[in-house]
């Protein structure tokens, strides 16, 4: 299924998932011009993107972004309460949507059960859940127990893409696959919007973009190997806990 060709009736399937009435990309078309005469395009976007995954790479519009900042909470003169979202091209949010759909189909397989972010049918309230259980069931068994919780300051913007390339094809991801999401990442380049007019393009060498709708699928399947390098910690035993098994990490004490 991931490897398989694209079709026109894939491709219009992603194009009617994304939403209406966002801000286009660097060409100015919006999702909603996509949508409206795909009876035209359709066929001819299949072609584009096939020929660009034999080239291996997209056309130069699909390969720029436009990066606005929009406000968030706190004192506006402080960069950090700015949040950068890049303004992407219509044809590339099909060809992004596409993929991260079909990635979404197995994600429940390769992503370790505890971990809910961005698998379908996970929530956080199952770690909350999780974590209940775990205090529980060690308080009653005399159990000495821990809860570490990390927030990863600039997650999507420090995601390496060679180790993301890598990460995916330990979980056992096809060359094929792992192709067509390098084909998004090839040869980009954004262009920061300043008070009303665009700066020179700069090449981007790290990262995933907030707007394309890998975005949210990507650092999951990162998160896992994140994890299991903190091998200094020990073991993964397990607890059993009616209903269902639970991992946790056991810490070495010397």
């Amino acid at each position: 299924m991931l490897e398989a060709p694209l079709t026109v009736a894939e491709l219009n399937a992603a194009l009617m998932s994304l939403a209406s009435g966002k801000a286009p990309g660097i060409d100015g078309l919006p999702v909603d011009f996509y949508k409206a005469f795909w009876f035209l395009l359709g066929p001819d976007m299949l072609q584009v993107f096939q020929e660009s995954l034999r080239t291996e790479l997209l056309p130069q519009s699909c390969r720029r972004a436009v990066i606005t900042l929009l406000p968030k909470k706190g004192d506006l003169q402080d960069l950090r309460n700015w949040r950068p979202v890049s303004l992407l091209c219509g044809d590339y949010k099909v060809l992004a949507k596409a993929l991260a759909r079909r990635l979404r189909e197995v994600m429940a397989e390769v992503v370790h059960v505890d971990q809910s972010y961005c698998v379908p049918g996970r929530t956080i309230s199952d770690n909350v859940t999780l974590i209940r259980h775990v205090l529980e069931l060690s308080g009653s068994l005399d159990m000495d127990t821990g809860l570490i919780s990390i927030d990863q300051e600039k997650a999507f913007d420090r995601v390496e893409h060679q180790y993301l390339w890598q990460t995916l094809c330990a979980f056992g991801f096809s060359p094929g696959f792992i192709a067509g999401i390098q084909l998004l990442y090839r040869d980009v380049a954004s262009i920061l919007k300043i008070n009303g007019g665009l700066a020179a393009p700069f090449s981007v060498q790290r990262g995933v973009r907030q707007g394309c709708p890998l975005s949210s699928v990507l650092p999951g399947h990162r998160a896992p190997a994140t994890q299991a390098e903190g091998g200094g910690w020990g073991e993964w035993p397990s607890l059993d806990v009616p209903q269902q098994q639970l991992s946790c990490r056991r810490t070495l004490t010397t």
